[in-house]
């Protein structure tokens, strides 16, 4: 029987456009999503967890939701901005059937923190700017040390290593800790390009196809007539 693998968009992708939160949600389920994640990139884009656990009647018809924690002008650990958006966090778990949270390492201070908050953290590896969090080797502690879930980003892997390599060590070293994939692809004019016009969409493919069938989150911005290049990638990706 072929297993079918949660997969659809972060709500990030349409950041660009003047669309409410509701409008985006409802959006994906049109593709055909059956996964989406909630993505806040500021302390204050979550702030408003009420609203946003006023949408669970639409969340719920996803069958794997994950949220991603602000990573912009913040720094979690012993301040109020962390414990504001932890108590946040916490309202929507506790309304909505969140199975991670992305968060990205490079802006944690204290890691102890946010496992005694018992939420289900998911660390993800992070791009070329980044001097921690691109390989294996800074997560090695991590996962001794801790209980967190991760996330793989293959777009970040390939800016890392080309040869994509180091999906199998990642895979490796997470074992039974993987969460989902972060999946986008990058052209001559953008970073997180939709896989099917990506021109590094070979390697992307590959990796995918050789590792575990885990939630898919698509990351890739879309534009201008997303509704149908949005069922377009959902569709190629499944296809995987």
């Amino acid at each position: 029987m072929e297993i079918t693998i949660p997969t659809g968009f972060t709500t990030g992708s349409l950041y660009k456009e003047n669309i409410s939160l509701g409008g985006i949600i409802s959006a994906y389920n049109e593709m055909g999503a059956d996964a989406i994640e909630l993505s806040f990139a500021k302390p204050e884009d979550i702030f408003s967890a009420g609203i946003i656990c006023g949408l669970g009647e639409k969340v719920r018809r996803y069958s794997f939701v994950s949220v991603h924690a602000p990573w912009k002008k913040i720094r979690y650990g012993e301040n109020s901005d962390s414990e504001n958006v932890l108590s946040n966090l916490r309202e929507i778990c506790f309304t909505i059937p969140i199975k991670a949270i992305t968060l990205h390492p490079d802006v944690v201070d204290d890691f102890d923190i946010l496992e005694k908050s018992g939420l289900p953290f998911a660390l993800e590896n992070m791009d070329k700017r980044k001097n921690f969090g691109r390989f294996p080797s800074d997560f090695e502690r991590l996962v001794k040390d801790y209980n967190f879930k991760f996330v793989i980003d293959l777009q970040h892997v390939f800016e890392a290593d080309e040869s994509m390599n180091v999906v199998g060590e990642f895979v490796g070293l997470y074992r039974n800790k993987l969460s989902h994939f972060h999946i986008s692809g990058e052209s001559q004019y953008y970073i997180h390009e939709l896989v099917h016009k990506a021109r590094n969409k070979n390697e992307i493919i590959s990796a995918l196809r050789n590792s575990p069938k885990v939630p898919r989150i698509l990351e890739s911005i879309l534009r201008e007539g997303f509704r149908k290049s949005g069922k377009e990638e959902i569709d190629f990706v499944r296809r995987i």
